[in-house]
């Protein structure tokens, strides 16, 4: 499965591409497109930044991975005296609902249960429902259609946590996360795996480039050429004007403002201290910024946090990129890894993507598909599912659907001459026939299936039924033979105890056994009769 992480920045689109597959985790390339300082119609500047995007990629993402805008989601920490998980589930919202300014009906709701010593610590994030019907309708103006919507700022939290889960790795006491964007910067502060601190905040590389344009009268681009040649760790030396130093000192004083009233606060909370700060972000490149916030906050240890010292990545990829800059778009990509710390996604509910069974088991009800999986059992099933929902799209989505087709048919096809690829993708009349005849040549063999099996489309028909209409699921992988089931994906709504209910009930699965991690599910049966 490729899957595609964006951050849409207000400098420039980033997005990292990444693999999952037979378990492994890997991280295929970074792509990042600049902006204008000035931008005239952000909509258009978007779309062709990420048409440039995945004009570079060798196939169509399977998903895609973006974030709400930060002031569209609230975030409250909820401090439940009770240690019961199901307790807590029970009472959180109760909480939440006396301390937000709208109801919580008309939202979607996204939280981590902590427990603590004789308590637990619920983290929250809230979106209202207009908030996310108005931003996915800006995401299709500019050409993308999310599978994952997460919070600006979880994809650092999940990628430093996961880089500290070895003993080699820990860092004692609570770390202040920063990443320093070009308006906006999320601060987070994590205590073992646990986030016990979160807000954005309006400060970013444009307040040192406004601060030297307005000291030195440079122009804006001048004067982000000129905060590139600064190096902190030269504040003290004769080799950069005082004048830039003044307007740099002045921007970045704002800053230290931020962090010092975040951490009172989290000290007047927790009656802890933060031990370190580690910074990312495009801002965090910036020469000496490190050990410069370090002395102005007394001492306390930072430095910029390297993804690529924890998780291993091609040489040649180290060399081309600023790892730091992608690790917020890297660890919003790492919700489809295994074990993954934070899932929030509000792309669920009445926003969920409809890739549930019950879409497909809709979908294979045309007879070229049916007769296509009698034979080629799911592999094929799925193949040719995607393959007919791409012609569906086309008259639609014409562009992104026929990467699609092109993807799935390449896959499908793999024997067949480049030629014969490229003549059949470029007339949909040809495709058919040629479909058509794949379809005669699968109803001969098919004469040769013994009749008394139940066949592999009928099989199939009967696990997607037992999804109800009130179970909302995204199916990652699916895999069926003549002896094993396995079923794995993301509950978004819904019990999924009713769904095994379903499939104990039908005679040709045994011993069908459900294990759940949060909201991720795997579900293993036996096949007998067939």
């Amino acid at each position: 499965m490729r899957i595609l992480a964006f951050e849409l920045g207000s400098r420039s689109v980033k997005a990292v591409e990444l693999e999952s597959r037979f378990r492994k985790f890997e991280v295929l390339d970074f792509h990042e497109v600049s902006l204008p300082l000035k931008v005239s119609d952000p909509i258009e500047i978007y779309r062709e930044a990420i048409s440039e995007i995945f004009a570079k990629l060798p196939s169509h993402p399977d998903k895609v991975v973006v974030s709400l805008p930060a002031p569209n989601i609230s975030m409250r920490f909820l401090s439940i005296p009770v240690k019961q998980r199901k307790k807590v589930e029970q009472m959180y919202r109760f909480e939440l609902e006396d301390s937000l300014p709208f109801k919580l009906d008309e939202t979607v709701i996204e939280h981590e249960i902590y427990t603590l010593k004789d308590s637990s610590l619920v983290f929250t994030a809230i979106a209202p429902n207009r908030f996310i019907a108005n931003y996915l309708e800006y995401l299709s103006k500019i050409g993308l259609d999310p599978d994952w919507l997460t919070f600006e700022g979880m994809g650092l939290i999940n990628l430093f946590i996961a880089s500290r889960r070895t003993e080699e790795t820990q860092v004692p006491g609570p770390v202040l996360l920063l990443d320093l964007g070009h308006n906006r910067t999320t601060l987070s502060i994590v205590n073992e795996s646990r986030i016990e601190a979160f807000r954005s905040f309006n400060w970013g590389g444009s307040n040192i480039i406004k601060s030297l344009a307005i000291t030195t009268g440079l122009p804006m681009e001048d004067a982000e050429s000129e905060m590139q040649k600064v190096d902190l760790s030269q504040s003290g030396q004769e080799r950069i004007p005082t004048e830039i130093m003044d307007a740099v000192n002045q921007a970045i004083s704002l800053l230290l403002t931020e962090i010092n009233h975040s951490l009172i606060a989290y000290r007047n909370t927790t009656k802890l201290s933060v031990t370190s700060i580690q910074i990312s972000g495009g801002v965090s490149s910036m020469g000496g910024l490190s050990s410069f916030i370090s002395k102005q906050l007394g001492g306390l240890p930072c430095s910029v946090f390297n993804p690529t010292e924890y998780f291993p990545i091609k040489e040649e990829l180290k060399k081309a990129i600023d790892p730091p800059k992608f690790a917020e778009a890297w660890g919003r990509g790492n919700v489809f890894s295994r074990k993954s710390p934070l899932l929030f996604n509000f792309r669920r509910g009445n926003y969920g993507k409809q890739t549930s069974l019950n879409e497909i088991s809709n979908i294979i009800k045309n007879p070229n598909i049916i007769k296509l999986a009698q034979y080629g059992a799911v592999l094929g099933l799925m193949l040719f599912v995607h393959v007919f929902v791409s012609s569906y799209l086309a008259s639609q989505e014409n562009t992104r659907a026929h990467e699609e087709l092109k993807k799935v048919f390449q896959d499908t096809f793999k024997n067949a001459p480049k030629a014969l690829k490229n003549t059949l993708l470029s007339n949909p009349e040809k495709l058919k026939d040629y479909i058509d005849q794949k379809n005669k040549e699968m109803e001969q063999k098919l004469k040769m299936v013994s009749k008394s099996r139940e066949s592999m489309i009928t099989l199939i028909k009967k696990i997607t039924s037992s999804f109800p209409s009130t179970v909302r699921v995204d199916v990652n992988r699916l895999e069926i033979n003549d002896r094993n089931l396995v079923l794995e994906g993301v509950l978004y709504e819904g019990d999924l105890n009713q769904v095994g209910e379903s499939l104990k009930k039908i005679i040709t699965l045994n011993e069908v056994n459900l294990s759940q991690e949060g909201p991720r599910f795997t579900y293993r049966a036996k096949v007998t009769g067939r």
